[in-house]
């Protein structure tokens, strides 16, 4: 069981992250855990009037995952990775970037290694970061009244993160 990172995505940037187009997703914050991490994709739902050629039955669900590789600040751009490298891989302009997040320097997360589901998953597949095993459970918190799924019940993803949140890579 390891932490692992729920990150909420437009249909629009999914659509361009599936295609292979965006490589790099800009966000205000970035994990404090080191890279390399798994990232699970959620891929919101659509907005009313919005047509995009994304499946909208994807919408609403977990549709893929991503090794996350490396992080780094936007202004602090090394010579190979400039501006210019972050905008096209962001699939962003300077100026967008700047509208995204205009009181910071915006982090960008390295994609790689992308698995787009064949079924997307539901929230309720995912757990809250520091759920336990069953076997921690039973040794740390089983005081006889509740059950371990009467547990893990309590610690299931329910609402999607407005940004991301830390998850639980694997309960057994």
């Amino acid at each position: 069981m390891s932490k692992a990172v729920l990150i909420s995505i437009r249909p629009e940037w999914c659509e361009k992250i599936v295609g292979g187009r965006k490589t790099l997703e800009l966000r205000k914050t970035a994990p404090t855990i080191k890279p390399p991490f798994k990232c699970y994709i959620y891929c919101t739902k659509f907005k009313y009037g919005e047509i995009l050629c994304f499946p909208q039955y994807k919408t609403g669900k977990v549709i893929g995952e991503f090794v996350c590789d490396r992080l780094f600040p936007y202004c602090q751009a090394k010579p190979i990775e400039n501006a210019a490298d972050v905008e096209r891989q962001s699939c962003l302009t300077r100026k967008e970037v700047w509208e995204y997040a205009p009181e910071g320097n915006p982090v960008g997360w390295h994609i790689s290694d992308l698995v787009v589901y064949d079924e997307p998953k539901e929230l309720a597949e995912f757990y809250k970061n520091g759920t336990l095993s069953n076997e921690a459970f039973c040794e740390t918190t089983y005081d006889g009244k509740r059950s371990y799924a009467d547990y893990l019940f309590t610690r299931v993803v329910r609402k999607p993160p407005q940004s991301w949140c830390y998850v639980e890579e694997e309960i057994t």
